[in-house]
């Protein structure tokens, strides 16, 4: 009996410590669970405000860990868990104009892999810590996209520290991060028109059995990259432009498999109807055309 307790013991003292590391895993899923700081006055992604404790490259906070800023305000590195794919900042610390807030994570990963993709959106400018690295600076005023912006990094094995620093101007404050790793699928490529002109801003997808894997915009160049991860099966490739666009069906893509293709848009064709019974009045419920 008392070797049990012992061991229920370990066990709660375990979960307590690993419980709130908010650990990610290195998987496509967007990261939910962070530990929060702010607002801290100042909107400068070069000053360290962190300096004090540790360093922006260094610091490994712990919940309840407490920071005092430079006009006396006590702040705490508090756990918050998102119900949804981004870290609304309005919600957790409220409207806070020429503010700096922090959040801090870990991503675990089974292997080194020097070449893990993160997808980033961001409101407003960011920076990014993976390990002791500045690994994305973006300073720029912008509304929140989804995967809005990819930059590369380096992983070792086992534990990395993550730390993203977000300031706000006015209006919305947020952000969403997921990390894909080396053996995903790419396939990139440049969306151009009749002609071979490239299309700036053209949206590409791709889809899975009539469900959406991944989308995204492509730049002003028409250049564009779509991540598989895991990538099983066939898919489908899709990029359209207003009236215009072109199809790439059933495409069979493997684990770590790149692949590059050029969407030539055509015009696209518009028809709707109704789908009748032999009766030619009652419709025809639920069949897919």
């Amino acid at each position: 009996m008392k070797f049990r307790s012992l061991s229920l013991y370990f066990f709660l003292c375990l979960f307590c410590l690993t419980g709130y590391s908010q650990t990610h895993q290195v998987n496509g899923q967007y990261m939910t669970d962070w530990l929060i700081l702010g607002p801290i006055p100042g909107i400068d992604l070069e000053e360290d405000y962190l300096a004090e404790i540790g360093g922006e490259s260094q610091i490994e906070p712990k919940k309840g860990d407490t920071f005092q800023t430079k006009d006396g305000q006590t702040l705490t590195w508090t756990r918050y868990q998102s119900n949804q794919d981004l870290i609304d900042f309005l919600v957790i610390l409220g409207q806070h104009e020429n503010s700096t807030a922090y959040a801090f994570a870990h991503i675990e990963a089974p292997a080194d892999d020097n070449d893990v993709q993160f997808l980033i959106g961001k409101d407003d400018g960011v920076a990014v810590w993976i390990g002791e690295e500045r690994a994305y600076t973006n300073p720029e005023n912008s509304p929140h996209i989804y995967d809005d912006k990819i930059f590369i990094s380096n992983l070792r094995k086992g534990t990395n520290r993550c730390l993203v620093k977000i300031f706000q101007g006015f209006a919305a404050w947020s952000f969403s991060l997921r990390a894909v790793p080396s053996v995903r699928a790419e396939v990139t490529g440049q969306v151009l028109d009749a002609k071979g002109q490239p299309i700036a801003s053209a949206k590409v997808r791709i889809e899975q059995n009539g469900q959406l894997v991944f989308e995204r915009q492509a730049d002003t160049n028409g250049h564009y990259q779509l991540s598989i991860f895991p990538a099983l099966g066939l898919y489908d490739l899709t990029a359209f432009s207003e009236k215009a666009g072109s199809w790439l069906l059933a495409q069979r893509l493997r684990r770590g498999e790149r692949k590059h293709h050029n969407f030539r848009l055509k015009s696209a064709v518009n028809i709707q109807g109704s789908v009748l019974m032999l009766d030619q009045q009652s419709p025809h419920i639920g069949l897919v055309v």
